[in-house]
């Protein structure tokens, strides 16, 4: 593996690279999980809505720190801004994953995040304030998961 030397990266430090369109696409995905504007997500992380909106479409870099401070703000953890890469990554750049790749990505990716529809189910149940209604939810949920033969 070759590394890339001080100046190089200094060169470099300014564009954006595939991870940062990622992290990107997990800042809105959090967000969204959230029920959080850009504007909310941007007041409690010191920048402006446009700033994260070029977070999110990944013109701009976000830097650790403040990657640190949304992950805080959203209560999520900061590795879920990760979580996927190598998967969205070799998607990207048209092959399969390694063996080593997909090993770790089983480990780490939480797949029902990516899913809209768990998401939305998500918001509607976080809405719902009753908490008989949410038990009864949940039972429901495991009878049909039950049913179907999936693993707890």
């Amino acid at each position: 593996m070759k590394l890339k030397t001080i100046n190089q990266e200094k060169k470099n430090s300014r564009k954006t690279d595939l991870l940062d369109h990622y992290i990107g696409i997990r800042l809105r995905q959090a967000r969204l999980a959230r029920k959080a504007s850009q504007g909310e997500v941007g007041k409690t992380s010191g920048v402006t809505f446009q700033q994260v909106q070029k977070y999110e479409n990944g013109q701009n870099r976000l830097c650790c720190a403040r990657l640190y401070e949304i992950s805080r703000n959203l209560k999520i953890p900061i590795s879920f801004f990760f979580d996927g890469f190598a998967a969205y990554k070799a998607k990207m750049e048209g092959r399969k994953l390694t063996p080593e790749e997909a090993a770790e990505e089983k480990k780490s990716h939480p797949l029902w995040l990516e899913m809209s529809d768990t998401i939305k189910m998500m918001r509607l149940y976080n809405d719902v304030g009753d908490k008989n209604i949410k038990q009864a939810v949940k039972k429901l949920l495991k009878a049909a998961r039950d049913k179907e033969g999936h693993a707890a």
